[in-house]
């Protein structure tokens, strides 16, 4: 029997819709899956990069988010302690992902794509026989695809163990997941507003313990988002850990502005040694993730989910170990090395003295920072 799809994507947000609308413009079958009801909340910094304006716009996809009212973003204000400094940005939007995700799941739709919210994905297993597939365990039932694409963000979809795995528990279906020790862990939560924030403003506070980001976005709401050490969160709650890293700058939350309850994230530094088998290939945050400082998350999100395009369709005709070796390779040439730099600065980040030392220079001589700007504009072809 010829399983009912030839792409089930796990995960609506930029990653999964992305791919999924590409890989129906190459005439697939394609499933889209996200357990979530939409539209619904995201933690995330809020920012469209430069770098990820560029590759939505290879993809035709920029105008489509431009139609959506991003605000323009021309300051990066940075603080750390008493020292603060401006820097000029080039191009960044800012974005809620409610919207932005929605937005790119509507243009997957108009490209062909099948979308269902408030589908879980439980498990994914290899089908053995002459169909051959992978079949997935889902909250509205069993699905059959001849491939499936896993955008399903940090913890991606658990697939199913089987009896001759001697590993109990290990992921099998996509590689080992390897979560860093110095790992942070993400919240998110929403202001009606800020009166202290301007429009087109991008505030970034670094401190011991981690860092806040600050944005004004299309609604008028301010978005939040934080790394934090998970103890500090643990001890303080979300909260009082985002007012502690604030509070060294003598930045403070509006009282009582606070609209949505704090969301959180796992433990978010990750890598996977090999990006897919058995009929699964990963992408997005599910293939790795780094801290995006300089706004470029969406970019890799994006960046990933093109670049997959050639490995799914090879798998649709048939499937192969070959195939995830080759793509693992590739999505370290197309996203990996772009997120060199941004480990790099997460490092740096966890040094607060060299962080309050930079920022002081910056605070002087903001041009200093022109290389790093430039940095994030660059997309590999």
């Amino acid at each position: 029997m010829r399983p009912a799809w030839d792409v089930v994507v796990v995960g609506a947000g930029p990653a999964g819709s992305v791919a999924a609308r590409g890989l129906a413009r190459e005439g697939l079958r394609v499933l889209l899956v996200d357990g979530q009801r939409f539209p619904r909340r995201k933690v995330c910094g809020a920012c469209v990069g430069p770098g990820a304006r560029e590759r939505l716009r290879r993809e035709g996809l920029e105008d489509v988010v431009r139609r959506l009212g991003p605000v323009e973003l021309g300051v990066l204000e940075l603080r750390a302690g008493t020292a603060a400094a401006e820097i000029a940005l080039e191009g960044p939007w800012a974005l809620t992902r409610a919207r932005l995700d929605s937005g790119l799941v509507d243009a997957a739709v108009e490209a062909g794509v099948t979308f269902r919210d408030r589908v879980a994905v439980r498990s994914v297993a290899p089908e053995r026989g002459r169909a051959g597939g992978v079949s997935l365990e889902t909250s509205a039932g069993a699905l059959r695809a001849r491939v499936v694409v896993d955008a399903a963000g940090l913890r991606g979809i658990a697939p199913r163990r089987r009896a001759t795995d001697p590993r109990r528990g290990a992921p099998p279906g996509a590689g080992e997941l390897r979560v860093a020790p110095e790992a942070r862990i993400g919240l998110g939560g929403l202001l009606r507003d800020d009166p202290s924030l301007p429009r087109g403003v991008l505030r970034m506070v670094a401190g011991r313990d981690g860092y806040v980001g600050l944005v004004r976005t299309e609604d008028g709401s301010v978005n939040v988002a934080a790394a934090l050490a998970p103890d500090v969160v643990a001890e303080r709650g979300p909260l009082g850990a985002v007012e502690a890293v604030l509070s060294g700058s003598d930045v403070r939350l509006p009282a009582g502005r606070l609209v949505q309850r704090w969301k959180g994230t796992p433990a978010r530094t990750r890598r996977r040694a090999l990006l897919g088998q058995d009929g699964v290939l990963r992408i997005g945050d599910a293939a790795g993730y780094v801290e995006p400082f300089t706004g470029e998350g969406i970019g890799w999100a994006v960046g990933s989910a093109v670049a997959v395009r050639p490995f799914a369709v090879a798998a649709v005709d048939g499937w192969s170990d070959a195939i995830a070796e080759a793509w693992t390779r590739e999505h370290a040439r197309a996203v990996g090395r772009g997120q060199l730099l941004c480990r790099a600065l997460a490092e740096g980040l966890r040094r607060e003295r060299l962080v309050r030392a930079a920022v002081a220079v910056l605070s002087r001589a903001p041009a200093l920072a022109a290389p790093l700007v430039r940095a994030t504009r660059q997309v590999p072809r």
